[in-house]
């Protein structure tokens, strides 16, 4: 997508740019130069500029790449994986596997089951802080789904670590986290950055090199 800035700091859809693996999409078009292969870079970072990267100026990190298959469905040009399973903090949650399955239009209900899992088990670690806060979700904004009162220093934040096959993505605290605005008071939250609303590869790069 294509976003235009305007003096007032509005911004208007400029155009789209299709991903997928539909025959009309981008990397398809134009294969023949990227070899079906893009990578891109988006933060909430305004300090760091994100980019799109396609064919050979996508970069081999020093640690090489972990893969996965990519699944694929008649009709459903968009990109799912196989996630096996989940853990919090070196531990594996109890979810039946089928909840990972997609299933047409049943694909968002199972993700905010399992969103709901990592939130249960987020809640039972941090009773082990009595002294950090429960907090309601900030009026504005996303509705995110575990919220506690801001406070220095913070408690140790566990990482959580995706499942798929034959790989393991790990999602550090930092990225895990984030820390919003509750109120015009500037009171502040600490929120987990969860919504339940071919090969992948992946893997760990600084973002404020791009390089």
């Amino acid at each position: 997508m294509c976003i235009n800035f305007n003096r007032l700091e509005e911004f208007k859809v400029a155009g789209l740019l299709g991903l997928g693996y539909a025959p009309i999409s981008f990397p398809l078009q134009q294969s023949y130069q990227t070899g079906k292969v893009f990578s891109m870079c988006l933060t909430r970072r305004r300090e760091i500029q994100t980019y799109l990267r396609f064919g050979k100026d996508v970069p081999t990190p020093p640690g090489g790449l972990r893969v996965t298959k990519l699944v694929f469905f008649k009709d459903m040009p968009y990109y799912y994986v196989n996630l096996l399973a989940i853990s919090v903090h070196g531990q594996k949650l109890l979810i039946d596997p089928n909840v990972f399955a997609v299933r047409n239009q049943r694909a968002q209900v199972e993700a905010a089951s399992w969103t709901m899992a990592v939130v249960e088990f987020l809640e039972m670690y941090f009773m082990c802080f009595p002294h950090l806060v429960r907090g309601a979700r900030p009026p504005l904004g996303p509705p995110f789904e575990l919220c506690y009162k801001w406070m220095t220093p913070l408690p140790p934040l566990p990482t959580l670590t995706f499942h798929f096959e034959h790989a393991d993505l790990v999602i550090n605290p930092e990225d895990l986290f984030i820390k919003v605005k509750a109120d015009q008071q500037g009171n502040d939250l600490l929120c987990l950055a969860f919504i339940a609303d071919k090969l992948l590869k992946f893997a760990p790069e600084d973002w404020s090199k791009n390089s």
